[in-house]
């Protein structure tokens, strides 16, 4: 008994760091999506990663890249 709950503990361990290592929230999937459209010269790909900048929503929050990219989607 002692040696299947070893096992099952060990398993439970394995997902949890598989999940932390690879899970993204919907704010990093949609802030990596933007940048790679917004990278492609996407207008509103670029005010959303603006925004996703100023809120620090999908990424730490930076202010002079969220003025870049406004500056680029409105040149």
């Amino acid at each position: 008994m002692k040696t299947f709950l070893k096992i099952v503990a060990g398993l439970l361990l394995a997902a949890g760091l598989f999940f932390f290592a690879f899970y993204r929230t919907p704010q990093e999937k949609a802030f990596k999506q933007n940048l790679q459209l917004a990278q492609q010269g996407d207008d509103q790909a670029a005010v959303a990663l603006a925004q996703a900048y100023l809120q620090g929503s999908g990424t730490k929050p930076d202010t002079q890249k969220a003025l870049d990219w406004y500056e680029q989607a409105y040149a």
